[in-house]
């Protein structure tokens, strides 16, 4: 991929990025305070229970937000053709000024 190209699917991705983490973070915290109303109807004998769900939820919207966000790097190809390593951020701006890999210092671009 070209530079050119790469600074174009950046800007794609981080608008599109920036839509669903809009909506992904209204229903999590929706559900979190929906969770404060919820809780005084759950019975005594199912406290535990709750706390487990409560927390199995927590838990896997972590690891959930992880798997997302490199499946969807790696589906918009903004990894280091060299290392496969995402070139987002500060060592996304590294390789656009460098045209190296801050990672593995190989080509982060095609010529």
């Amino acid at each position: 991929m070209r530079l050119n190209e790469y600074l174009k699917r950046r800007q794609e991705f981080y608008q599109r990025d920036r839509r669903f983490n809009i909506v992904y973070m209204t229903l999590f915290f929706a559900i979190l305070i929906g969770n404060i109303f919820v809780a005084d109807y759950i019975p005594e004998s199912w406290n535990i229970a709750y706390l487990v769900a409560f927390f199995a939820f927590l838990l896997g919207n972590v690891w959930f937000s992880i798997k997302n966000g490199a499946w969807r790097v790696k589906n918009a190809g903004l990894d280091c053709k060299s290392c496969t390593t995402p070139l987002l951020g500060i060592p996304g701006d590294l390789a656009v000024t460098t045209g190296q890999c801050s990672h593995c210092g190989g080509s982060a671009f095609d010529s």
